[in-house]
């Protein structure tokens, strides 16, 4: 998130030195527009609208255009070889901290201590600090030079640590078993002091924990390294797990006929004289998953563990939430019985002083509490007896989910990495009678269980109904409607009555500033800004959700990201081009009957929108976020300091309280995609754009840096993969610019030097993008094998289990809070999409007994 901010910083501040000193002087004194127009934008005179068709001016923004791709280029070249260094640095700080048998934040303890590695950090205070940390926050290069300087200083102080370290201090092997927590629902807020020592991350920090913990933790396990002399360690889990799921129907057995016949043949022609082939039966819940680690069994007879299935839990999970909706009353009420049983102990003592004279008020107050009191009892009576229920109905409903598994999807255990690398790439479970694909296992913090529970055809099935639903929420023209607000005053009043049939004489010659203000500054952006931060992110969010198709949460948050990315090009940016340029001339348009002529000189004065929405967000939205970083947790603060919403009594609403959320990724990329796509494709056209963008993304580092410290909280790690989706985005965002500018020129009459301009800056992206994979990312897709042969081992797959066991299937379901399971916590999304599987089984099974 910060790193974005980082690259926009440094890639608008040349070119917006450039377009300020270069581009703006030479549009200002084209002074076309002046022999044209008698009452053009003063905007447009800075814009290449007051340049002539055909002028030779126009081969300098030309030039230009061709050096801000190539900078644009080097900029994120130099971002992805950090980022590809601080991935490996990261593994190898992971790497390190398993040998010694601690944790990273131990680790970089001590080696702050360390004195080559104060002198790249450098002290906290003095101006030379502050002179690198400028020079790497506006220069790519120095930013690059000082990651590997401070990246060669680590890896050589893990060195001297490894070399003076020998005893390991490992955490105790605790494993979450049904007689080490007895509720049914373990109360998930509780302090670290009151929790169970098997799931309490300050004893234990790894694996299955209560309530809401560290993503780094739920995603470790305990291993052994074996070349340490079985040295226990903790390790990730995900690089021992691999995840089967559905890729279609299995087929009637009549179908299998040729398939069984073949594999007897080579199995004959492998095994002399012996064949392997199991019993195919009918399908059934446990059929092909049976199949599936019999093969497994077969294959790594020495590393296979254990197989996992998945679990209908939603009915489980809806129980639980009953419970804490239930639970949480038990406490309100509780409080509020506590303060009225004082008052009524405080009114007592009053009464013995009164009562000889003859205080009736006083014993009507008494009366009345009495009564309040009374009611609260029986209230408590209700709701606690509604708890024993529930807690009931969790266990058994815990039991039937468990008994009886899907058979949709499944998560293989190994005790090592490299077998689990080859079963990830071999094709197991691709046969007429499994049918089952295998991919890396997401990290026990963000597997996404509800998408594991559709097959293939279902996802086809509601993909081609959801396909009317995203070209709707994609194609709706609020781009266009906004793009139209922002130059309404240019429609109606450019130009006279003769000229435009669309001249509005009582407003324009109204001296009514703030409504014209509102109309065409704050309206456009304020619609834009809601529809982009809450309608968009939720609609889309939920369509997604509803395919199930992604199983983890990453892959949801790229998923959305690129949809919200598409949103930003098709409607925020393109319909409010053409929204803003068909209305700015189209009076002028119908009276003159020169459409093409006008779309060059309307499309750069288009920018009056974007240059108020990248304003908006410069000097307003991004310094609100100091104050207003989420609407729910802000709010409700300022409610409780006016005593208008009721104050936390109870650890429970203390901890919903204090709980911080989680930042949107794909909402925030989408929008920092959206500025580098305003500020590329104006670059050239409109250079007042450039100041505003660099402001922007400087105001964006500065809020996102202190918010991303301070106060929101990651659910899940993606390791970096959005990082990798970012970037194509970016360079996609190239492309279009491209193209846009090309188009521009063109309509100048620029025929043959803007088509040369398309597809020169493309076959340049192309050829650097190429080179950006060939030399960077293609070495961070896969881990190298002898990596894997070196990796600790695992010793019991029952800790593994339980972490890629939904929470409300757990014992005390460890590791269940009110958001866990949604992708962006805090934010009311829905936990749930779409139908429960369970039911319709539950409903075959009623049909058969019947």
């Amino acid at each position: 998130m910060v790193r974005i901010n980082t690259l926009g910083a440094q890639l608008f501040l040349p070119l917006a030195a450039f377009g300020s000193a270069v581009l703006i002087p030479l549009y200002k004194t084209s002074g076309y527009l002046a022999e044209t127009t008698t009452n053009a934008d003063v905007i447009m005179t800075y814009s290449m609208s007051n340049v002539a068709s055909k002028d030779p001016v126009l081969w300098v923004p030309w030039v230009m255009f061709i050096g801000f791709t190539l900078y644009a280029l080097w900029a994120v070249f130099m971002h992805l070889k950090s980022y590809a260094a601080f991935r490996m640095l990261q593994e190898h700080r992971v790497e390190v901290s398993q040998a010694l048998g601690l944790y990273p934040m131990a680790l970089f303890a001590d080696l702050s201590k360390d004195e080559d590695y104060r002198k790249v950090v450098g002290d906290t205070y003095g101006f030379l600090l502050w002179i690198k940390a400028a020079a790497s926050f506006f220069s790519p290069w120095h930013m690059h030079s000082q990651d590997l300087a401070f990246i060669r200083l680590c890896r050589a102080s893990y060195e001297r640590i490894l070399e003076v370290r020998q005893k390991t201090e490992a955490c105790e092997d605790t494993i979450v078993h049904d007689d080490d927590v007895q509720e049914p629902v373990h109360p998930w807020w509780q302090s670290p002091e009151d929790t169970p020592a098997c799931v309490n991350s300050v004893y234990k920090p790894r694996g299955v924990l209560l309530g809401k913990s560290n993503w780094a933790y739920r995603k470790s396990c305990g291993g052994v390294l074996p070349r340490r002399n079985n040295a226990p360690c903790s390790t990730s889990a995900h690089n021992y797990v691999v995840e089967y799921r559905n890729a279609g129907d299995v087929e009637e057995t009549k179908g299998h006929d040729v398939h069984a016949e073949v594999s007897k043949v080579i199995s004959l022609m492998y095994c002399e004289n012996q064949y392997i082939q199991h019993e195919y039966n009918d399908t059934g819940f446990g059929d092909r998953l049976n199949m599936l680690e019999g093969d497994l069994k077969m294959l790594f007879p020495e590393s296979f563990m254990k197989l996992v299935p998945v679990y209908y839990y939603r009915s489980t999970d809806e129980a639980i939430q009953a419970w804490d909706e239930t639970v949480a009353k038990i406490h309100s009420q509780q409080s509020a019985l506590d303060g009225l049983l004082k008052k009524h102990n405080m009114q007592g003592e009053k009464d013995v002083e009164v009562a000889h004279s003859g205080g009736m008020f006083s014993r009507c107050m008494q009366t009345r509490t009495t009564l309040k009191i009374q009611k609260l009892n029986d209230s408590l009576t209700s709701l606690i007896d509604t708890k024993k229920n529930l807690e009931a109905k969790i266990v058994e409903l815990r039991r039937e989910a468990l008994e009886r598994p899907a058979d949709t999807a499944a998560f293989a255990i190994f005790s090592n990495q490299a077998d689990a690398r080859q079963a990830r790439h071999g094709e197991i479970g691709i046969t007429p009678n499994i049918n089952m694909v295998a991919s890396v296992a997401p990290g026990a913090d963000e597997v996404n269980f509800q998408a594991l529970w559709s097959t293939a055809a279902q996802q086809r099935n509601v993909l081609m109904l959801m396909i009317p639903v995203y070209v709707l929420l994609i194609l709706f023209p609020i781009g266009a409607i906004t793009g139209a607000l922002s130059n309404f005053t240019v429609a109606v009043c450019g130009g006279t009555p003769e000229t435009n049939d669309l001249y509005w004489s009582s407003y324009c010659d109204s001296a009514a500033v703030v409504p014209t203000t509102l109309l065409t500054s704050i309206l456009p952006v304020a619609l834009s800004a809601f529809w982009d931060t809450f309608f968009m992110p939720l609609m889309l969010y939920m369509a997604t959700q509803r395919l199930r198709i992604h199983s983890s949460f990453t892959k949801l948050d790229q998923a959305l990201t690129i949809q919200l990315y598409v949103f930003s090009v098709v409607n925020t940016f393109l319909m409010g081009v053409v929204g803003g340029a068909a209305l700015s001339q189209i009076g002028q348009a119908f009276s003159q009957g020169s459409f093409s002529s006008l779309l060059g000189e309307s499309l750069p004065g288009a920018s009056n929108f974007f240059l108020n929405y990248v304003a908006v967000h410069c000097l307003f939205t991004n310094l609100f976020r100091f104050v207003w970083p989420h609407d729910g947790t802000v709010l409700f603060q300022v409610l409780r300091l006016f005593r208008l919403a009721p104050q936390p009594y109870t650890d429970r609403e203390s901890w919903i309280i204090r709980s911080p959320p989680s930042f949107r990724g794909a909402r925030h990329y989408a929008s920092f995609l959206l500025i580098f796509i305003i500020g590329l494709s104006y670059s050239v056209i409109s250079p007042l754009v450039l100041p505003l963008c660099w402001g922007f993304f400087l105001t964006s580092w500065i809020a996102w840096r202190y918010n991303c410290i301070h106060f929101y909280e990651p659910c899940y790690n993606s390791m970096g993969a959005m990082w990798k989706s970012f970037a194509s985005c970016y360079i996609a965002t190239l492309y279009i610019a491209t193209f846009f500018v090309a188009c521009l020129f063109i309509s100048k009459s620029f025929f043959w030097e803007g088509g040369l301009l398309a597809i020169l800056n493309a076959f340049i992206i192309y050829m650097a993008r190429s080179y950006m994979h060939r030399k960077v990312t293609s070495f961070l897709e896969a881990t190298p094998l002898q990596l894997s042969y070196a990796a600790p081992t695992i010793q019991s797959p029952d800790e593994i289990q339980l972490m890629y066991t939904p929470p409300c299937l757990r014992p005390g379901a460890v590791g269940w809070f009110p958001e866990q399971g949604k992708i962006w916590e805090k934010y009311g999304l829905p936990k749930f999409l779409g139908p429960d599987p369970s039911k319709k089984l539950n409903k075959q099974d009623t049909k058969k007994d019947m």
